[in-house]
């Protein structure tokens, strides 16, 4: 049969029992009164009164049809409606039980769901394993999936978080980020997700970030260096320092700068038929430092692992005539956000 009690779930994690039935609640009484002159009464009714009985167990008084009243019925015989119930009742007692039965489960509801939320707890040796696993091969293609959606969730909210805080300014927007930039986002990213995931040590995180940045800095100095001294161009190369932009007749193009403070601007197509030596310090500044520094500004790296002197020292930026036009001191001692 039916359940009549049910566990009402606390956040403290202590249980009670509970009887789900309260006066004025619509119950359907199975066969009641047993061994009686009176015919058993098996139908919906209505709780009036609560009492108990020598046991110490609920028993009710229940209304039923045409102004009638059954007594002492046990808690043991009765139910909570169902949709089958009401098949013969009219459509507005039906309706009306529908919504009393929302309005009464969902604080019930709501206990449930926040007792099972504080239930969670992080381990963060779950992605460990997963990570373990994708070195060695051992992960299922699940697993993969699952890391890369831990790791892709926590990076969306981080940068929500920069651009709220109007740290970094439209990421991935490729009118603003060259291939090589973009790249070294993603990765900057996934490095302190990951750190978040795993709690790794903060001084691997730093030297692993600084790396990141180094690597993309190296990158972009080669490909300015060698393209600027040869007619021979590998234009896969040099697009990676590109930016895309629309003419005047709404034509996309990709762009690189030559030179940053008259805006001197030329497209791949021209840049490739006569070489020129591209704005190295513009583009260190502009792709390398204004992505990478605001990423680190989300971690509290205590007073000596990293500063923004430091990654300008790391990727080779000798000349930063560009950073302190564009910074400010507010922005070179942004407090942490995580």
């Amino acid at each position: 049969g039916r359940r009549a009690t049910a566990s009402l779930p606390f956040i403290d994690g202590s249980d009670v029992e509970e009887s789900i039935f309260q006066r004025d609640m619509l119950v359907f009484v199975h066969g009641w009164p047993k061994k009686d002159p009176r015919p058993e009464y098996t139908g919906l009714g209505t709780i009036t009164s609560i009492s108990k009985d020598k046991h110490n167990r609920n028993v009710f008084e229940v209304s039923v049809s045409e102004g009638k009243y059954i007594e002492s019925v046990p808690e043991a015989v009765v139910t909570v409606p169902t949709l089958e119930d009401f098949k013969d009742q009219p459509t507005r007692m039906k309706n009306s039980w529908i919504k009393w039965n929302k309005e009464k489960e969902l604080p019930r509801m709501r206990l449930q769901v926040l007792k099972g939320l504080d239930d969670f707890k992080w381990d963060p040796s779950f992605v460990w394993d997963i990570s373990a696993g994708l070195v060695t091969g051992s992960s299922s293609e699940m697993q993969t999936k699952i890391l890369k959606s831990l790791r892709w969730e926590i990076s969306e909210e981080l940068l929500f978080l920069l651009t709220k805080e109007k740290r970094l300014y439209h990421p991935f927007d490729i009118k603003l980020w060259c291939p090589i930039s973009v790249t070294l986002l993603t990765k900057c990213l996934h490095l302190i997700a990951d750190y978040l995931l795993m709690g790794r040590d903060q001084e691997i995180l730093c030297k692993t970030f600084m790396g990141f940045a180094r690597d993309a800095a190296n990158e972009l100095r080669n490909i300015i260096n060698e393209n600027g001294n040869t007619k021979n161009q590998a234009s896969s190369h040099v697009s990676s320092l590109a930016f895309v932009e629309k003419t005047d007749s709404q034509e996309t193009i990709n762009v690189l700068v030559a030179e940053a403070v008259h805006v001197d601007k030329l497209s791949v197509e021209d840049y490739l038929s006569d070489p020129q030596l591209l704005d190295l310090d513009w583009y260190l500044t502009h792709q390398i430092i204004l992505a990478a520094h605001p990423l680190a500004s989300l971690i509290h790296w205590g007073d000596s692992l990293y500063s923004i002197e430091k990654l300008c020292e790391e990727v080779g930026l000798e000349e930063t005539s560009y950073l302190n036009f564009y910074t400010s001191q507010e922005w070179r001692e942004w407090r942490p956000l995580l």
